[in-house]
Formats: C-alpha cells, structure tokens, sequence
C-alpha cells in the first residue's frame, strides 16, 4: 500500500517539482561571484519594496531612519539598514508579519538563545528552504525519496492533548509515506543504541539524520560493528560538531558525516558539500560575517525567501571562527560555527535524558523567560530561571515533578528565579548543562 501511496505522492504532490528545484541550484551554483551578487541585491530590493509596504515593523523603520527604497549594491545595505535583535521579534512577533500573509503557519524557537521566538513561514519560503535541503543532499548521491532514519524524534507530542496526538500521528504517516522511520530519543540507554544500529542494516537506511550528540552516542556504542551497509550519509545539524565527534562516526558508519546549519526561523543557510566545506544557501539568504571584539565573526543574515516574515539583518546569535570566503564561481563557504552546545542528563540509573524533551518541557511556561538546568551531580540538578511575573508555587512544583520523573525521586533539585542567566563566549545560552556526562558516557563503549 505504501508504494502507492509514495508513487501518488511523487508525481502530483508538491514533490513532483523536486527534481526541476534541484536543477535549478545547480545552475545558480555555476554562476561568477558577480552574476550571485547581482541576484541576491535584485531579490533583497523585492523583499525591502514588500516589507516596507506590507509589514508594520519595516514600515515604520523605514520612516524612522530615512531609509531609500532600493539600494543600488550589497554594501549601502549594511551601511544603512540597522542590525535587528532578536528581542525586537519577542516582544511583538505579529509586527514582523505582512499585513496579507499567504497561506502558511506560525511556528517557534527552541531558545537557545535565551529566549523562545514565535516566527511565521510562508508556505512557498518553506517549500524553498526544504529544497535547499534536498539540493545539498543530492550533491552525495542521495534522493528525497531514499530510506532515512532520523535521530531527532517527535515524542513531545506523544501522551499530552488530542491535538498534540494528533500531529504526532499526522507526523508519523508523513514519514511513512516519505520512506522515513523516527528514533524516540527523549530515553536513551546502551541496548537502544545497539538496537537502533542494527536497524540501519536490517531497514536498509541510506541517509541518517541526526543531533551530533546523539549520532555520536550511536557510533561510540557500536565501535566493535561494522558499517551499516547501506549507509552514505549522515547529515548532522542544530548542534556544533566538534573533530574528535565526526572522526569516530566516519569510522563507524563507515561513510561522510555532514554538517546542516540552520535555524528555524531562517531556513537552511549552509550545509556541507562532498568538498568538505560549509557552503552558503546564497539563492536564499543573505549573510554576513561582522568582526567582533574577541576575534570572532558574528553571524547576521537576510533570508530572502520569507516576504511574509522578513528578518533583514538579523543577529542570528552564532559566531564564526572566519569571514566568509568567496569564490571566482560559485558559493560562498563558511568557518565552523561556535554555540548551540545541547549536553544531555545522565538518570542515576544510567539512562541519558535528551535536552530536547527538556527545552520542549520549558516552552510550557508563558512566564518563563529564560532558563537554565545544570546538572551538578548525579544526584542534585539546579535550575535558574528568568520569569515574568514570578514563578508560581504550582508551576515550582511541576518542575520539581518534571524532573523527579526523568531522573529519579532521589535526585534533589533547586529552582531559583534570577535576574540575569550569563551567555557563553559566543553569545549563546546554554540551557542544558551536565557536568557529569562525559565521565558517565564511557559504559555505552563495546565491552
């Protein structure tokens, strides 16, 4: 039944027009650093005539700081248009969104940042952003179509509202349909690791995506395995991947690990090619890489694709280790990018607790601005957070219970309101912090 149901789905669903997309990239690719240049300032004065008509924020800034209504070169953009903070779009996300939206869908952010961020897609910009993706894919052999596992998970909607359970059924065929099996990785132990890699073989998986800690929790428990034979990709993304990480999942899965770097509110901006280096999604973005005190290059972006949420300028939050590198032909490549660091907790039993299901189980929290949970020892967690009004006794106490459910009744755990939780050195806030996991990870090596 399921073949039908793909075979349908292939020819007259938005997939059909896959193939012309991706041709489409390949031809832009081919083009001098002049020719993408001229294309990113015609399509950037299409989206500042829109949102300066359409959008009550650009309108008004445009009014503000006597802003043109075109700009004549890439560079009078970041001269003149100021750099806009994500706590602009907090505050009022619905002043960001075009007065008459197409059909499309609100969506948020995890906060990694700090704070969660409402953000509104197009259905067209997402459909372009989902491209990219598919394009950089291509570029290693693989098809939308071919067998994936992904290692990311969408247990958060399992067990809570109808209309949560819902979605989570709503996600599941999808999947189906699209050849794809998820990993329920909010619990995660040595026997599911094994389980899970040896499901690669037996489900014939082509193209695994994933966190880079999971993935790597997966390679270090099956190092005495061979390679999954169908394997020719894992696709990493909303983490850094740090070098000793990558080099042990190449071995294991016997097959190149590449890098996805995106947010939700911006799409796809860069990914890994079969070069090895991190291309930029420039058909659709915008970016720019501004020299900071410390020797970092901070991250702002104009997503192009989005007229009906523009984010022009937009301080992303990431830092990059270089300026962006531009070629004679073709796009340009970015230096690894600092931040988004997601720990996991490790249960007194041994089972490791996915940061996602943490991050999920926060975002309930209207009042909850920010928050932080540091895992001190196997036995005691402390958690700092950032409310409005001040934290409840009954909201205290879901937490404490939160908590005590995926750790254990004995694991003591304090929640402190505070003014003000500390970003790292690249400006990101790390909202799961363990200092016990790596010394606890050992156990899911081959004995």
């Amino acid at each position: 039944m399921w073949w039908f149901i793909r075979a349908y789905f292939k020819h007259f669903s938005r997939f059909k027009a896959v193939d012309l997309e991706i041709q489409k990239r390949v031809s832009f690719e081919q083009q001098s650093r002049q020719q993408i240049r001229d294309y990113q300032l015609q399509r950037f004065n299409q989206l500042w005539e829109f949102s300066c008509t359409h959008v009550p924020y650009y309108r008004a800034l445009k009014a503000s700081h006597h802003l043109p209504s075109h700009f004549s070169a890439l560079e009078n953009i970041s001269q003149q248009v100021p750099i806009l903070e994500k706590s602009e779009i907090q505050k009022a996300p619905e002043l960001f969104r075009a007065d008459r939206p197409s059909t499309g869908f609100w969506t948020g952010t995890s906060g990694s940042t700090g704070t969660p961020m409402k953000c509104y897609w197009g259905q067209d910009a997402y459909l372009e952003s989902q491209r990219d993706k598919y394009y950089c894919q291509s570029l290693f052999g693989l098809s939308v179509w071919d067998k994936t596992a992904n290692l990311w998970g969408y247990s958060r909607f399992w067990g809570r509202s109808l209309e949560q359970k819902i979605e989570y059924l709503k996600i599941r065929i999808s999947e189906k349909i699209r050849n794809k099996i998820a990993f329920p990785v909010d619990r995660i132990d040595r026997d599911k690791l094994r389980k899970w890699y040896r499901q690669l073989n037996q489900k014939k998986i082509i193209f695994l995506y994933a966190l880079p800690n999971l993935a790597y929790l997966l390679a270090r428990a099956n190092e005495d395995q061979p390679p999954p034979s169908c394997l020719k990709l894992v696709m990493v993304g909303g983490e850094p991947l740090f070098d000793y990480q990558q080099e042990l999942m190449e071995k294991v899965f016997g097959c190149p690990v590449a890098i996805e770097y995106g947010t939700i509110e911006a799409g796809l901006i860069a990914a890994s090619y079969p070069d090895s280096k991190l291309h930029v999604c420039e058909r659709g973005t915008l970016l720019e890489t501004l020299p900071s005190s410390d020797g970092l290059f901070e991250l702002v972006l104009t997503n192009l694709r989005n007229p009906d949420f523009p984010l022009i300028r937009y301080r992303i939050g990431d830092f990059v280790t270089d300026p962006l590198s531009f070629p004679e032909q073709g796009t340009a490549t970015l230096s690894p990018v600092i931040g988004r660091v997601r720990d996991v907790f490790i249960s007194p039993s041994g089972t490791i607790i996915n940061g996602v299901e943490l991050s999920e189980f926060f975002r309930t929290f209207p009042e909850i601005i920010q928050y932080q949970a540091i895992q001190e020892s196997l036995h005691k967690v402390f958690i700092k957070v950032v409310c409005s009004p001040v934290l409840s006794e009954a909201n205290r106490h879901k937490i404490n219970t939160k908590f005590a459910n995926i750790l254990g009744d004995q694991v003591e755990v304090q929640v402190k309101q505070v003014d003000q939780i500390k970003s790292t050195a690249a400006n990101k806030h790390r909202f799961i912090i363990s200092k016990v996991a790596m010394e606890h990870l050992n156990h899911l090596r081959p004995e």
